[in-house]
């Protein structure tokens, strides 16, 4: 298949592992898996496992392969990773990040792109984390798996 974006998702278990999505502007090889967006642009991801890997490194990772950490904008894209990883059951974070101080509302992608998406029902939960880019709405901050 033929894709018309380079872009590499990556998300990383906290401390433990990473999963690595990559966007490829070729003809996708085996074990990719491919989603079009709503306006027809055709992304090809794919999840590598790597241990003990850092944010940092993750970046790194990604910008060997010429791309850029996920960013994720929409409901369907968050539905479409989220399928690609749920049977893992680990605990994982995203490349999206607060701008300035812990308590800002904003949000960066590492790509540059608008944070235009969050997955928040506003549930306060002591035992869930609270910011919208930080949840992983199976898994509590314990590291515990919760029923979605």
């Amino acid at each position: 298949m033929k894709l018309s974006v380079s872009k590499t998702l990556l998300l990383t278990y906290l401390s433990i592992q990473c999963i690595h999505f990559a966007f490829i502007n070729a003809d996708c090889p085996a074990g990719w898996n491919s989603r079009s967006d709503s306006s027809g642009i055709e992304y090809g991801y794919q999840v590598v496992l790597q241990k003990n890997t850092t944010f940092s490194q993750a970046q790194s990772i990604c910008s060997g392969l010429e791309s850029d950490i996920v960013s994720i904008h929409s409901k369907e894209e968050n539905e479409f990773i989220y399928g690609l990883i749920k049977t893992s059951g680990v605990v994982l974070y995203i490349g999206m990040q607060q701008k300035s101080d812990q308590y800002s509302p904003t949000c960066s992608w590492p790509d540059k792109s608008d944070c235009n998406f969050g997955n928040f029902n506003g549930v306060k939960d002591p035992k869930r984390q609270e910011y919208p880019w930080v949840r992983n709405p199976s898994i509590t901050t314990d590291g515990s798996k919760q029923l979605v």
